[in-house]
């Protein structure tokens, strides 16, 4: 009798402890793949912005293309304003989207990477330094990044592309 107590004991004990594990796994935060993100970098004093478009391959990768902004439905904005690569984008972004050797070709392997304790770690052509911050997931698909005190941008906001810019399967 006491030995088939032990057993259910240690039955409940393996139960509760995979719960536990399941949960602290479902917690961690994934790179994205497959996804196109609208980013957004911010400084400090929320005065200067800066815009790109971010788009992960299958394997997590990134390629980042530089906009001048975005326009309501998510359509990258270029005026006479714009510089070379900005006047580009839209082409550029058109590529990557409907054609997977482009984008695996040009997805970089260091331009985003994930690190322990919901921390990434950012370099990208507006960021050129490689920078860790912590990351916040949002309900809307989208993850904000807060960087150190001493970056030029503290805040990196990763908002979900429109389904018209997402990666054509």
């Amino acid at each position: 009798m006491r030995s088939l107590r032990n057993i259910i004991l240690a039955l409940a004990a393996m139960v509760v402890g995979a719960i536990v594990s399941g949960r602290a796994y479902v917690a961690t935060f994934t790179p994205p793949k497959n996804q196109a993100y609208q980013v957004t970098y911010i400084n400090p004093g929320a005065y200067q912005t800066k815009h790109q478009f971010a788009i992960f391959n299958g394997r997590g990768h990134v390629i980042y293309v530089p906009v001048e902004d975005f326009a309501a439905g998510g359509k990258p904005i270029v005026d006479d304003q714009a510089t070379t690569a900005e006047r580009q984008a839209p082409r550029l972004i058109h590529r990557y989207l409907t054609n997977r050797r482009a984008r695996n070709q040009a997805a970089s392997q260091t331009g985003f990477i994930v690190r322990p304790n919901q921390r990434v770690q950012i370099k990208s052509p507006i960021v050129p330094q490689p920078t860790t911050g912590k990351v916040k997931t949002g309900p809307d698909g989208g993850f904000t990044i807060t960087m150190p005190a001493k970056c030029k941008y503290q805040t990196v906001q990763f908002k979900p592309a429109p389904s018209k810019y997402q990666i054509k399967k």
